[in-house]
Order: structure tokens, then C-alpha cells, then sequence
């Protein structure tokens, strides 16, 4: 008997099952997809106005470091009247101030670097715990009952990591 029932199917059953699924890809289309992609252009716009941002901060540190060696060019001019030993100390403190510049210049990047990283990695999560929930919340409405098993809630994420990686979303 159990055999016979998976040879010959009940197409009313699986009619059932095809329309349900069609109804809920498109319900999903309708209402979530504009929102996700919506979405996911804001927050890419966001990363980019931060590392716009960040790109002026660097040109601005840069010019300042350029007007920091032309007054040490300067200051290196006025010292060459000076005696010797003035001339070999005001070198020895530009070489430090510098190496101090470039060391704030580069753990500042280094910071901004972690900071996107970061934000980058909590919106992913925020980002795939709201498709979770979305994603639960428009199959309960197609489906007509709740859904708070584990069971279901494994399904949906696995659903959406499987989309993720095939639309590789950055």
C-alpha cells in the first residue's frame, strides 16, 4: 500500500503543494523583495558616504602632512645659519615628529578600517535576522498558522544563507 501511494501520487495533493509554493515565492516577490533590495542599496550607500568620508580624511591628513614638511623644510633653511649642533638637533626632532605623523596617519586608517569592518559584519547579522523574521512572518500569513518550531525557523535561515551565497550581497 505504502508503495503504491509514492508511485501513484494524489495530484490534488500536489496541485495543492505546486499552487502554495508559486503563491508564496510570489507573495514574497511582492512584498519583501522591493524591501530587502531597498534595503541593502541604503546600506551600501552608507558604506560608501563612510569610506567617501574616510578618503577625505585621508587627503586632508596628507595635506597637512605636506604642510608640515615644507615648514620643516623651512625651519631646516633658518637652522642651517645656526651652529652645528642647533642644526643636527632640530633635524633629530622633525625625524620623530614625522615618524610620530605617519604612526597616528596609519593607526587612524587602521581604526577606520575596523570600524567598517565591524559595522559591515553587525549589518550582515541585523540584515539576516530581519529576512529571518520577515521571511517567517510572510509564510505564517501564506500559510495561515504560526510558525515557532526550530524546525521551521532552521528551514527559513538555511533557505536564506543558501540565497546569500548565490547573490553574494556585499
Amino acid at each position: 500500500m505504502i508503495g503504491e501511494s509514492i508511485l501513484n501520487p494524489d495530484l490534488k495533493v500536489v496541485a495543492t503543494n505546486a499552487v502554495g509554493f508559486v503563491a508564496a515565492v510570489l507573495i514574497l516577490k511582492r512584498f519583501v523583495w522591493g524591501r530587502l533590495i531597498g534595503y541593502l542599496d541604503a546600506r551600501r550607500k552608507r558604506i560608501q558616504d563612510s569610506l567617501d568620508e574616510i578618503e577625505i580624511q585621508r587627503t586632508d591628513l596628507e595635506a597637512r602632512e605636506s604642510d608640515y614638511r615644507n615648514r620643516m623644510e623651512k625651519a631646516g633653511e633658518e637652522a642651517r645659519a645656526m651652529r652645528q649642533a642647533e642644526i643636527e638637533d632640530g633635524r633629530r626632532i622633525a625625524d620623530e615628529y614625522m615618524e610620530r605623523t605617519r604612526r597616528e596617519t596609519e593607526e587612524m586608517l587602521e581604526t577606520a578600517r575596523q570600524t567598517i569592518q565591524i559595522a559591515k559584519l553587525m549589518a550582515e547579522a541585523s540584515f539576516r535576522e530581519d529576512l529571518v523574521r520577515m521571511s517567517m512572518s510572510a509564510a505564517e500569513k501564506v500559510i495561515g498558522s504560526c510558525m515557532d518550531s526550530d524546525l521551521d525557523r532552521r528551514l527559513v535561515e538555511q533557505a536564506i544563507a543558501e540565497i546569500s551565497e548565490s547573490h553574494q550581497v556585499d
